[in-house]
């Protein structure tokens, strides 16, 4: 394990536990510093995280883990993150369909665009949304 960061960490934590069938939080993060006495609010946004600061349940052995299965998990996430604010957003522009009202093509084509994603986008990290129409 080479991850720097504390998103890559927390989702090594979290599929160790899956994987062994502990529960949530069983191994956890905890800064070695801290684990050893040291201050919380001591630890910097820029801390890179390293395998010694899970703790791990005495007898516990942790699995072999590649960092695909890592990302695979990181991007699968923003995916969902990205499809719940999809949703969100076509939930919150029905007011436009309502059967009183006529959409104007700017408002179909709103829509219709968020009904294309995420299938119209590449990169869950970096989502071009559309252009909610003024009216």
């Amino acid at each position: 394990m080479d991850w720097k960061n504390q998103v890559q960490v927390s989702e090594y934590v979290e599929l160790m536990n899956e994987k062994l069938g502990l529960e949530p939080n069983t191994i956890y993060m905890m800064p070695k510093s801290v684990q050893e006495g040291g201050r919380a609010g001591d630890i910097t946004g820029d801390y890179e995280w390293s395998i010694d600061d899970i703790v791990v349940p005495s007898g516990v052995d942790l699995p072999a883990v590649n960092d695909s299965e890592i990302t695979n998990r990181i991007t699968d996430k923003m995916w969902a993150a990205v499809r719940t604010r999809r949703n969100r957003a076509l939930k919150n522009s029905d007011v436009m369909a309502l059967q009183d009202r006529v959409m104007t093509d700017e408002q179909k084509t709103y829509r219709q665009a968020l009904r294309d994603l995420p299938k119209t986008q590449s990169d869950p990290f970096n989502i071009t949304w559309p252009t909610k129409p003024a009216s």
